[in-house]
This record gives C-alpha cells, sequence and structure tokens, in this order.
C-alpha cells in the first residue's frame, strides 16, 4: 500500500518561507479543488482564488470500494486543468501540499490514483488522515467562534456532516468539552437508501429511518439538556447559506422550518429542477435531500428551533488550514488533554492521579530531554497515555492495562491519527506488567522507530505512575541529575522516599533497558533551581 507522507521532499514543508503565490489542492470526495493564495504573516495562506471541478470519488468508493476508471480520469483532467491555473500565477513547481480524502483508505485501489498523479505530475499526494481532518475541522470551528464569542459560551454543539463521517465537537465556557466521530455522512447515507430502496423513490423518511440509530448515539454521547445551538459546517449546508436566508452576520441563524420546508420542496418538485433554479451542478444538487434531512435530524435531536450556518465557505477555509501553523498537533496540547481526560472520566478513573501522572510525565519528558531526544508530537502521546493508563480498571482491575489498551484502541482521542493512537494505547498498556515485545501483536504493527518510541513513553510513564505511588501526596519533582550509572531524581512534597524507591525499583526496569540509568530518588534540598537538567 502506498503510505501518505507528511513531508514529502518535493513539497515545501509546513512551515518554510515561501515567496509568491503558492498553491494547494484536495482531492474531495465529490470535488478537486486548488487554492491560490499568499503567504502571510505567521505562515497563514491568505486566499487569492479558489477553483474546484466535480469528480465523485466518494460514489465511486461507497458504491464499488474502488476509485472507477471514469472518475479516476477526471481527476486527472481537473489536476492537469489546475496545474494550468498554478501556471498562471508563475507556480511552476508542485503545490505546497496536495490531499486526497480520507475517504480513499476504503477504496481497494487507492495506490492506483496516487501512483497515477506521481507518474503524471511528479507530486506525491497525501492521505489526509482522520486526526488532521479533526484539526482542521476544530481550526474552521474555531474561526466562526472567534468572530462570535457568544457562540462558546453557552453550550454549543457544532457538527460536521462529510461524505463518510460526521464529526461532533461541543463548546461550553469558551472551550472545547466533548469530541465524537460516527460514521454517518451524506454519501454514505445516499448508497445505504439506494441500496435498499428498491423500486421506490427517495423520501425524507428513507433518509431519517437510515440515520436514526446514529442519531440516537449523538443525542446520548452529548448533554441534550445543555446544548442550546447547532453551528453545522461543510460544503454542502455551507453552500446553502443564502438561499436558507436567516437572520445574517458572518453565520445566518436558519430556522429549521425553513429547512423542512425546502426539503419539502425538493421532494415535491424534483432536484433537477431546483439545480436549475439555483444553478446548481447535479452532483451537488443530488445530495441537497440528504443534506437537509440529516441536518434536520439533529437539531430535532436535540430539541433546537434554529441552526447556525457560517457564510464562508468551507472549501477555502480547509485548504487554507492545510498549511497553517496553527493545524499542527504540536499546537493541540490544551485540546487534547482536555478530551483525553473527559474520555476517562467516561471510565471511572481516578482523575487526580491521572493528571498528576501527566505533570509528572511532562516534567521528565522535559528535564530528560537530552536522553530520549523525542519531540512535541512524543509528548503529546505521552499525556494522552498517562490521562488514559488506568482507563481499563472500569472492566476488570487485574488485567487494566491490557484494557486500557483496548479502550484506548476503539475511542478516537481527539487531534491524534490512528498511528499516534496506536502508540498511545501500547504506551498505557506498558505502564505495568509485560515489556513491549514483538510477540505482542498490536506491538509488532509498528515499524521499529515507532517501536523505540513507546519504549522510551513507556519507560517515562511507569517512573512517574511510580513516583504517585503515595496518591494525593502531591510529589514534584524538583530537578534530574545523571551520575555514572545512575539517574538520581530530587523529589519535593516528601520528607521519606523509601515507599517510592520500593515502587521504582518494582517497575523502573524497562527504564533502566532502555537508557542504561538505574534511578535513584532523593529528598530535594536547598532553594529550587532553574537548572532544568544536570
Amino acid at each position: 500500500m502506498l503510505k501518505a507522507t507528511a513531508h514529502s521532499h518535493e513539497l515545501l514543508p509546513p512551515h518554510a518561507v515561501a515567496t509568491g503565490p503558492q498553491a494547494v489542492i484536495h482531492l474531495g470526495s465529490n470535488a478537486i479543488s486548488l487554492l491560490i493564495g499568499e503567504e502571510g504573516p505567521g505562515g497563514i495562506l491568505r486566499p487569492l482564488e479558489l477553483l474546484s471541478q466535480p469528480v465523485p470519488l466518494a460514489q465511486e468508493v461507497f458504491r464499488h470500494g474502488l476509485v472507477g476508471g471514469e472518475a479516476m480520469g477526471r481527476a486527472i483532467e481537473a489536476l492537469h486543468s489546475h496545474r494550468e491555473a498554478m501556471r498562471d500565477y508563475g507556480i511552476t513547481g508542485p503545490p505546497k501540499r496536495i490531499v486526497a480524502t480520507n475517504i480513499l483508505l476504503e477504496a481497494q485501489n487507492q495506490d492506483l490514483l496516487l501512483n497515477r498523479i506521481a507518474v503524471a505530475f511528479g507530486w506525491h499526494a497525501e492521505l489526509l488522515d482522520d486526526g488532521e481532518m479533526t484539526r482542521l475541522i476544530y481550526l474552521a470551528t474555531r474561526r466562526v467562534l472567534d468572530r462570535q464569542k457568544s457562540l462558546a459560551s453557552m453550550g454549543t454543539l457544532v457538527s460536521h456532516i462529510g461524505p463518510g463521517n460526521t464529526r461532533m465537537l461541543y463548546f461550553d465556557d469558551g472551550g472545547i468539552e466533548d469530541y465524537h466521530r460516527y460514521p454517518l455522512g451524506i454519501e454514505r447515507t445516499r448508497e445505504q437508501v439506494e441500496a435498499n430502496r428498491g423500486d421506490l423513490s427517495v423520501s425524507a423518511r428513507m433518509i431519517g429511518q437510515t440515520a436514526r440509530s446514529l442519531f440516537d448515539q449523538i443525542g446520548y454521547d452529548f448533554p441534550k439538556d445543555q446544548v442550546t445551538q447547532l453551528v453545522v459546517l461543510g460544503h454542502e449546508i455551507q453552500s446553502l447559506a443564502r438561499l436558507l436566508g436567516g437572520r445574517g452576520g458572518r453565520a445566518r441563524v436558519v430556522p429549521v422550518k425553513k429547512l423542512a420546508a425546502l426539503a419539502a420542496e425538493i421532494e415535491e418538485q424534483g432536484v433537477e429542477r431546483l439545480a436549475r433554479r439555483l444553478q446548481l451542478d447535479f452532483r451537488t444538487a443530488d445530495l441537497l435531500l440528504y443534506t437537509l434531512e440529516l441536518h434536520l435530524g439533529l437539531a430535532e435531536e436535540f430539541r433546537l428551533e434554529s441552526v447556525i450556518v457560517p457564510d464562508e465557505e468551507f472549501e477555502e477555509a480547509l485548504l487554507a488550514g492545510l498549511v497553517s501553523p496553527a493545524a499542527s498537533v504540536d499546537n493541540f496540547r490544551p485540546q487534547i488533554a482536555r478530551i483525553a481526560l473527559n474520555l476517562g472520566r467516561k471510565f471511572k478513573i481516578d482523575t487526580a492521579h491521572a493528571q498528576q501522572v501527566a505533570r509528572l510525565c511532562a516534567t521528565l519528558f522535559e528535564q530528560l530531554q537530552d536522553l530520549h531526544a523525542l519531540g512535541r508530537r512524543e509528548s503529546l502521546i505521552l499525556t494522552a497515555a498517562a490521562l488514559l493508563h488506568e482507563s481499563g480498571h472500569l472492566i476488570g482491575s487485574r488485567d487494566h492495562h491490557l484494557h486500557s489498551l483496548y479502550i484506548m484502541r476503539n475511542n478516537e482521542i481527539f487531534g491524534l491519527d490512528q498511528q499516534d493512537t496506536l502508540v498511545a494505547a501500547l504506551v498505557a498498556r506498558y505502564h505495568r506488567g509485560a515489556v513491549p515485545s514483538i510477540e505482542h501483536a498490536d506491538y509488532l504493527q509498528l515499524d521499529r522507530e515507532q517501536r523505540l518510541v513507546v519504549s522510551k513513553l513507556a519507560a517515562l510513564l511507569r517512573v512517574a505512575d511510580s513516583l504517585d505511588r503515595g496518591r494525593g501526596l502531591r510529589v514534584g519533582i524538583r530537578r534530574t541529575r545523571e551520575e555514572t550509572d545512575r539517574l538520581i531524581i530530587e523529589l519535593e512534597g516528601v520528607k521519606d522516599t523509601s515507599a517510592v524507591q520500593l515502587a521504582l525499583n518494582r517497575k523502573a526496569g524497562l527504564f533502566t533497558s532502555v537508557f542504561g540509568l538505574d534511578i535513584v530518588v532523593e529528598v530535594a534540598t536547598g532553594l529550587p533551581v532553574s537548572s532544568s537538567h544536570a
């Protein structure tokens, strides 16, 4: 399988300083889009022109599990056209980024399309992973909320119903509180309805029945009594913003009755007539009833009388975010930690212990930087693992580390992609019990470099977990220092380190195996020092 490469040698890295216009291309579910812009302060891309050509990639994938030859040919034609547009702006090299919808992950011949692009243009396309897509949607949400501060100050539910999945983000008191992703999408629902309708014509009732169980799950996951407004994002629904009317500004407040009236008009008059009246391409028009009914279902699930539809072009915001430094996982520490802790609460974790272990992990990670030589991304993975390492207790205490692995693998962790989530789950799995081994199937899925990351992070987590042996003592690390073959950890908040040393003697073997140092703890004396690592 041809794997996505985050930083191909032929593409500019996300933080590179560029002069002149830059191009970003998105192979989306129903169109291939090109954004041309100029890089402004902070690496933000200022849009100059957005071009889009309809190509039904998602329809082929959901219907046949493949990208068909006709759709593939149209994709190559669209890219040729976009390359000519790039040249008009003086862009002769490759796009800064070219990404493909993660719907292609479900296509058996995804490699064929990506290889065709590489052969025809010399461009290396990336598959947009779920973690990055989530971060991009969060940034789009954040832009809307920042423009209208009141939206984030009370229970605001934000939805993005895409072609194959729905992402829901819940904001309260200015910050994100919860996040879930569901296998409910406009194209996916369409194919399910088409497969089961027989000789009957598609109706709003069919669409609602198909999505009913997922609406029930969404209603269960989020607090119905606290959700006061619903902000809806997505190319399809936002393209209807002006048609839907409502009270304006940068986001329109649209009555649910208006959504229902438009859906009824489509059922009565047919989509072709509406497409002509609205000057929509047929593919977009063909999905309108599904778009409206799915959003109606969400609004009705939370008993809301209106939805909020941003005016801005969703595809433009998405493409600009692809090259924004703000989209880097490094900038998502508070959100990742907050959502991971809320996930842990659902599994009845000891939140005080989880937060203390996460703090100790962060201190060890920072002070031992020269020793482990890992970066900020690995620090975020360690934070998630520390907060969730005991989530498996709800299933059973004896093998709770194995249960934690299962829970983390089967619950999306906001902002982390699939591989990062697997690494975090394995770090939590190895916080006790057996050490990492290639006899363990999940561990063996990783390449050698990532297996080493797991071993390093699990070693740090075991040390931090041992340091909180007394749970509630609020032990702190003043500093660490190396002496020959030992690592000395100076502790604050304790007068006697004997219990902590015993705990470390039982659990620090992995640290010694990985880093070649035994650990000794001492009571910190004197005034705190500013040096982080002696």
